[in-house]
């Protein structure tokens, strides 16, 4: 019966352990970031994956449009939990830690994190340009071509919608 019991809590002490180191590696890679928050950091991050991505891209929606790809893989789960997680994912987005962040890029990546904010918080017409199931895109070097699936099948998001950046853009 002593063997029992002293199994029982060796078996307890290496689930436990398992557990908090778990929530260890949770909390140090920043899995679990809530959607609605983000950070200067995720500012930073996304700044510099747009400059590596679209900084020749004329129209800001096309800029955006990387922001909120970007937020669809981090809302769908398959890429990571958190921002710096899916841009820094292997052989996904062109992140460059070196990459600088301009004013225009942080300008921008503030504002479609704070419609992905209002998004989270239930408004409805947050200025989205690009639909939450689009998470996969390539460029030409004049435009990126975003779709939802991985297999280049032809089909690319048009830009139909409202552009919240027009006036910006003339």
């Amino acid at each position: 019966m002593k063997k029992k019991i002293l199994d029982i809590a060796w078996w307890g002490r290496r689930i436990l352990t398992a557990v908090l180191a778990g929530v260890i590696v949770l909390v140090a890679s920043g899995q679990g970031q809530a959607a609605d928050t983000y950070s200067e950091s995720d500012v930073e991050l996304i700044a510099k994956t747009v400059w590596q991505e679209a900084r020749g891209i004329e129209r800001k929606a096309e800029q955006a449009a990387v922001v909120w790809c970007i937020l669809n893989r981090v809302d769908d789960d398959r890429w990571g939990d958190s921002i710096a997680e899916v841009v820094t994912a292997p052989h996904q987005f062109a992140y460059d830690a070196g990459a600088p962040v301009t004013d225009e890029l942080r300008r921008l990546a503030e504002d479609v994190l704070e419609r992905w904010k209002r998004e989270k918080e239930g408004e409805t017409e947050v200025g989205r340009v690009l639909p939450a199931e689009y998470v996969f895109f390539d460029g030409d070097g004049s435009h990126n071509h975003f779709r939802r699936e991985y297999e280049h099948t032809g089909e690319y998001w048009g830009f139909e919608g409202e552009n919240p950046y027009v006036e910006e853009e003339k």
